[in-house]
């Protein structure tokens, strides 16, 4: 047998070689990766945002920002606390709680390919938001904040949070942070934030970051869409210390809200992602400028496992197989429930049904109540027959029955014929929609 032998001069070209081509490897990987802001730096977007045309598209843009928001964001829980009322002073001061709530942590859109483009220069802050319709924030606390992580987007699915010792921090006129804010307001803001993204499947753990410096530890008792032992510590402290308590959820998924049942919170609101400058339609609704008219688009539950795509999550590398077919959201509770198949579930917030399902699909408060009555309907028909192009009209009355303007949604459901092994339907449907 032939033996290869190298000399010193080929064993150092190779590990040249090999460094070389790992290097490149790397590369490739990152210009992939940031391809976008690569390609910008070095060619620039090729829009001119100086033309008439530009200015008046932002224009326009500014006032479908606002009218989504002050008609998309949803009043989860209102126990009389919004609006909030000025205080002898007419002024409305709120302290912003969670690294969320700071100009760093806060999230104006979601990831993937749909995401908002936000321009940094436009952008309003939650504080600034808040600001702009009246409402003063004590900045203390927010750039304490800021003193834990500079930015969001390093973390993704990394949750922030510091423990309560936080607030035991010295502030001003050596008073504690949280003394200071108890000082400020008797109005606490605890804003949660988690991110979401396409091709990324929910943790079924959590990282968790506390500072600028240190690497995230794992808690492995709970998945992404539990409250961490942090915030369930921080909805603690502000309920022991603040009278008048408010929840903002920054996320387009939805939490396991089971800890809005405390008695202390007196209101909710789910905000999503405002885009750009929404956040100034959270002040909006805060001080009762606009009534809020937005709905869920999922349905929210006590339990995150008990829905079928948690329970499908198989994974494939980074792969996961839906299995769920139809059953997306409420067309599986609301058909689960008809069958029968939370009949015997129990939770600490109730039996069957509504000990799984917190609030609803279609649900969403107003500052004013509403009566909705169907007082007719209309199908056409072909020589008596229903036929594929035939149309249902309903026609809908919908009252305001309180004393403050606002709008409301129709929501138009039908429930199909279901035979038993033939084609599988949900036995709750949305058809149509519209708002007053």
């Amino acid at each position: 047998m032939t033996k290869l032998k190298l000399t010193v001069r080929q064993i150092v070209l190779f590990i040249v070689m090999a460094i070389i081509l790992a290097a490149l490897i790397v590369a490739d990987v990152m210009c992939a990766r940031y391809a976008s802001v690569i390609t910008t730096m070095l060619v620039g977007t090729s829009t001119n945002f100086n033309t008439d045309e530009a200015k008046e598209a932002f224009e326009g843009s500014e006032q479908v920002i606002q009218q989504i928001n002050d008609e998309g964001i949803v009043l989860l829980k209102n126990d009389g606390l919004l609006p909030l009322q000025p205080d002898t002073s007419g002024k409305i001061n709120v302290n912003l709680f969670g690294w969320t709530a700071s100009d760093e942590g806060y999230m104006y859109t979601h990831g993937g390919s749909g995401k908002a483009t936000i321009n940094a220069e436009k952008r309003v802050s939650l504080s600034q938001g808040l600001q702009a319709e009246g409402i003063s924030v004590n900045t203390e606390l927010l750039s304490a904040y800021a003193d834990i992580r500079t930015d969001r987007n390093w973390s993704g699915f990394n949750m922030v949070e510091p423990p309560v010792t936080f607030y035991d921090k010295t502030g001003a006129n050596g008073k504690t942070l949280l003394q200071n804010a108890k000082d400020f307001s008797d109005t606490a803001i605890i804003v949660l934030g988690r991110f979401s993204s396409e091709q990324y499947e929910m943790p079924l753990e959590q990282a968790k970051y506390f500072s600028s410096s240190n690497t995230p530890t794992v808690d492995s008792t709970r998945h992404y869409f539990n409250t961490s032992t942090e915030e369930d510590a921080l909805i603690e402290l502000v309920s022991n210390n603040f009278s008048k308590i408010i929840v903002l959820f920054n996320m387009s998924n939805p939490l396991e809200s089971g800890f809005l049942e405390n008695e202390k919170i007196g209101a909710a609101l789910f905000a999503g992602h405002p885009g750009q400058s929404g956040t100034k339609a959270i002040g909006r609704i805060l001080k009762g400028d606009v009534n809020p008219s937005g709905k869920l688009t999922d349905t929210h539950v006590y339990d995150q496992t008990l829905v079928p795509s948690y329970a499908n999550k198989i994974r494939n590398a980074d792969h996961v197989a839906y299995t769920e077919d139809i059953y997306i959201g409420y067309k599986w509770f609301e058909t689960a429930d008809k069958e029968g198949f939370y009949n015997d579930y129990q939770s600490q917030y109730g039996e069957g049904y509504n000990g799984v399902v917190h609030y609803p699909f279609g649900y969403g408060l107003s500052y004013t109540t509403f009566t909705q009555e169907i007082v007719g309907y209309e199908v056409s028909t072909a020589n008596d027959q229903l036929v594929r192009a035939t149309e249902i009209k309903v026609t809908v009355s919908v009252k305001n029955t309180g004393n403050k303007a606002g709008k409301d949604v129709i929501q138009l459901y039908y429930t199909p014929p279901y035979i038993k092994g033939g084609i599988e339907k949900a036995h709750v449907n949305l058809v149509n929609f519209t708002k007053t």
